[in-house]
């Protein structure tokens, strides 16, 4: 009896405190050109904006609150959603290519898949900690404030990550600094 009590209480806290639900989509933009000058040429005319590659992310959290017999309101579950998108270049080399271009190319792609790959990782860090937060706040006695606090905390949480988004591509400035420049 003790064992289907235990169980019934693992799955029921499984089911109120998920991990967060992560979504990763990878598109390309092809590029062409048996030179470094005329791929970089075909990159600039091709890309969304100013830089070779993105990493595109969205957050949205969602929870419900719950009075208790103390009635005093608690979050009882939270739902924590990344879509992440990434954004590449993709050059296929022509047959007569120099294998120095296609080594050259390979060492930008890796550090350029590297840098948008360390993006992902502070926004699955970023939805990680937005569930932990949400799950941790204390009850109030109206559920409204309680929910009013959960969203300007997580939000908080939102603005911190943004900034360290930022920073990060700051002080590699945007990958260049770790090799992903081309050519």
């Amino acid at each position: 009896m003790k064992k289907i009590i235990f169980c019934a209480f693992l799955i029921a806290c499984q089911t109120s405190f998920a991990e967060p639900t992560v979504s990763i989509k990878t598109t390309y933009y092809k590029v062409s050109g048996s030179t470094p000058n005329a791929i970089r040429k075909d990159m600039n005319k091709k890309r969304s904006g100013k830089y070779d590659a993105y990493t595109n992310w969205n957050v949205t959290w969602h929870f419900n609150t719950q009075k208790n017999r103390n009635k005093v309101c608690e979050i009882k579950s939270v739902t924590v959603k990344l879509d992440i998108k990434f954004i590449f270049p993709q050059w296929k080399a022509e047959r007569a290519v120099d294998e120095n271009l296609k080594e050259h190319w390979n060492n930008y792609y890796t550090a350029l898949t590297d840098h948008e790959n360390q993006h992902k990782d502070i926004a699955i860090e970023m939805a990680g900690e937005i569930e932990e937060v949400l799950k941790e706040l204390g009850a109030e006695r109206d559920c409204n404030k309680l929910k009013k606090i959960a969203n300007d905390t997580a939000n908080k949480v939102l603005s911190d990550y943004k900034a360290k988004q930022q920073n990060f591509d700051t002080e590699t400035n945007h990958g260049i600094n770790d090799g992903a420049v081309f050519p």
